[in-house]
């Protein structure tokens, strides 16, 4: 099944508030949508509430399945974009349980208050890269699963309550294995996003000592711009079909030695770097790459080249903190 485009839709996006969220809101206002919801963890507003007034914003603990059906009984969403996640992979070795628990609830939640509320509306399911059998060729829809952090198995947890529900009770899922993004309003403990702060504030310091400890460069991954990411999104809502999965990546990848190189040399400075192997994962993929042909047959690309994107968020983290 696909939907067209219309201004008419009723647009709800679980974890609106966040990183990714955020930007596909300001993507969906460009586009025209004007009924948009969001939900945010607590009394939080994160982004949203600071740049997008005409975004109505439900704080809501959505592993509560009880009220996450009355706020779907509210809005009455036709579009249902499900961001929410706890989302650190790095912490979620340390937070096992918590993850797995709250990802699985969540999840839950949502497509049991979209079966009994809304089992008209169209749901994105965002996963992740995360979620394959490693290996250090392109990475196809089609390959094993098999992650290797908690926070992976968490996804594949999601996706395949998904599935489920679109077998069992027909509900239109569209899913994605998203690959890293980065850009503006990233919080810290994401590799980009942590470089970035780290640089941005050897830059604004008077210290003559300009150095940066940072933990395994040699990995290397499929780096896509957010912004780019919200509209794959909004492009996956309209003609994605039904109870497939789309990979959302660059196709590309880059070292993470050689992002921490680019935003140094934004920098202009001559900054140190030195190894910290108290910072590495307990396990860390070599290469994550995107084979995104299935996408691009829908009409997208990552349209953003990762030294504008990184100068971008580079100043962002200039001026932001």
């Amino acid at each position: 099944m696909t939907h067209p485009n219309s201004n008419i839709e009723t647009i709800l996006i679980t974890g609106g508030t966040g990183f990714a969220g955020s930007h596909l809101v300001d993507a969906l206002l460009a586009s025209g949508q004007k009924n948009i919801h969001v939900t945010s963890y607590g009394t939080e507003t994160g982004h949203v509430g600071e740049i997008l007034p005409s975004t109505q914003i439900h704080p809501l603990n959505l592993t509560d399945f009880e009220k996450t059906k009355e706020l779907f009984e509210k809005v009455q969403p036709t579009q249902i974009y499900q961001l929410a996640a706890l989302a650190s992979v790095g912490s979620s070795f340390d937070q096992l349980d918590t993850v797995l628990s709250a990802n699985t609830q969540i999840q839950l939640s949502v497509l049991s208050a979209a079966q009994e509320v809304c089992p008209q509306s169209r749901i994105l399911s965002i996963g992740t890269a995360l979620e394959y059998k490693p290996k250090e060729t392109a990475l196809k829809e089609t390959d094993v699963l098999g992650p290797v952090n908690p926070y992976g198995v968490s996804k594949v947890t999601q996706e395949m309550l998904a599935h489920s529900f679109h077998r069992q009770h027909n509900l239109d899922v569209v899913f994605t294995r998203s690959f890293n993004h980065f850009g503006e309003r990233q919080a810290p403990g994401f590799v980009v996003a942590d470089f970035s702060l780290q640089v941005a504030k050897l830059t604004r310091s008077d210290s003559a000592s300009k150095e940066i400890s940072v933990g395994n460069l040699a990995a290397k991954r499929d780096f896509t711009y957010v912004k780019d990411i919200a509209q794959a999104y909004i492009l996956l809502m309209d003609k994605g079909k039904t109870g497939e999965i789309y990979n959302v990546g660059s196709g590309i990848t880059h070292s993470v030695e050689e992002v921490l190189q680019k935003l140094i040399s934004l920098s202009g400075l001559n900054i140190r770097v030195t190894i910290d192997e108290k910072k590495f994962r307990p396990i860390d993929v070599p290469v994550v790459l995107a084979d995104i042909e299935k996408i691009k047959k829908l009409g997208w690309k990552a349209s953003t080249n990762i030294d504008e994107a990184l100068k971008l968020t580079f100043n962002y983290y200039m001026n932001n903190y």
